[in-house]
């Protein structure tokens, strides 16, 4: 077996980590809008809009603030004041589709046992986050975690294969690509994002 081939516990720990810095981000994403919506805004838009078990066990944790709310809650939230808070930021539709796929894949990782992920699964998983998180305007450090994170898994795919995929190069520079996309990678997330392109395209080209 080879050591280079992803390894679903440590996968595992790794996705825990980025949900858990998505719940934080969102969280904050969300307590600095909430409040300019309503005045009530904690039980109009809090409270009255999450599921009875939800509501349950923020009575029963006497839980006061969105910092204190799972990833689930602070999903929902976002999703059922959606018309507000897209009306304010002018987000787009697309924007609401990654709300949706991240409930599924907030919920994917939550009930996980020991079963395997296919590698496309997970990294898809791991696209939806990172635009997830864009479109909360999470901050760059975590942006950039991510995109290291995705980079990372496919080339350890890439690795893993390198006996079966003899002819893949994986070789091409940033600065070559660059030259023939005809756009500067002005940020870290877009040259971690640019090289796990490289990568992706190298692989099933």
């Amino acid at each position: 077996m080879n050591s280079d081939r992803p390894n679903i516990n440590h996968i595992y720990t790794i996705m825990t980590q980025l949900l858990n810095g998505t719940t934080k981000q969102l969280a904050f994403f969300l307590e600095s809008l909430l409040p300019s919506l309503i005045n009530d805004w904690w039980h109009q838009s809090v409270v009255n809009k999450l599921s009875f078990q939800q509501r349950r066990r923020l009575e029963q944790q006497n839980i006061t603030s969105l910092s204190q709310l799972d990833l689930a809650a602070l999903v929902r939230v976002l999703d059922q004041n959606w018309y507000q808070i897209s009306t304010k930021l002018d987000l787009t539709a697309e924007a609401r589709h990654f709300v949706k796929e991240m409930q599924t894949v907030r919920n994917r990782w939550a009930h996980a046992g020991t079963e395997k992920f296919a590698i496309e699964d997970i990294y898809r998983d791991l696209d939806t986050i990172q635009r997830f998180a864009s479109a909360i305007s999470a901050n760059e450090d975590f942006l950039n975690e991510v995109c290291a994170t995705k980079a990372s898994l496919l080339a350890k795919v890439v690795n893993s294969n390198m006996d079966e995929n003899a002819g893949l190069n994986t070789s091409v520079g940033i600065d070559e690509r660059k030259a023939e996309r005809g756009y500067p990678l002005s940020s870290t997330c877009d040259i971690m994002q640019e090289k796990a392109s490289i990568i992706m395209e190298d692989l099933y080209n």
